[in-house]
């Protein structure tokens, strides 16, 4: 499979909307993963539980590494598609809550993070 712009931004809304699942243990591992791939299904993009699983960890890497580059003075700033997105992810798993100045009310999708766009947010936003 490979995975072109919709499918990751819809795999990261898919992970972030569920994610409370894997860290509460409603879920097993598996079949977490198995749930996360059913819902990319749904939407035709043929993917198993471990290539979603695998996607997510090879994400994480590079939004780490570029996030570690960047904090290292002297260094030229990295850019990566993705890093917004998934520090929207990475932040709310961490704090839950995203202070965002695009969006007004909780229901308001913010436009630095459309991958949520299929799925109304269950993320609080807070205006600046």
């Amino acid at each position: 499979f490979r995975w072109a712009d919709e499918p990751t931004r819809l795999l990261l809304a898919t992970y972030k909307r569920h994610e409370n699942l894997l860290h509460t243990g409603k879920l097993s591992v598996k079949k977490f993963w198995e749930m996360i791939s059913n819902k990319l299904k749904e939407r035709a993009y043929d993917v198993t539980g471990q290539q979603c699983k695998s996607k997510i960890n090879r994400l994480k890497k590079t939004y780490k590494n570029v996030k570690d580059y960047n904090n290292k003075s002297g260094n030229n700033k990295r850019t990566w598609l993705y890093f917004e997105v998934y520090n929207f992810v990475y932040i709310t798993q961490h704090t839950h809550t995203h202070t965002c100045a695009r969006a007004s009310t909780y229901t308001q999708n913010c436009t630095m993070c459309k991958c949520i766009a299929p799925y109304p947010s269950r993320t609080t936003i807070v205006s600046k």
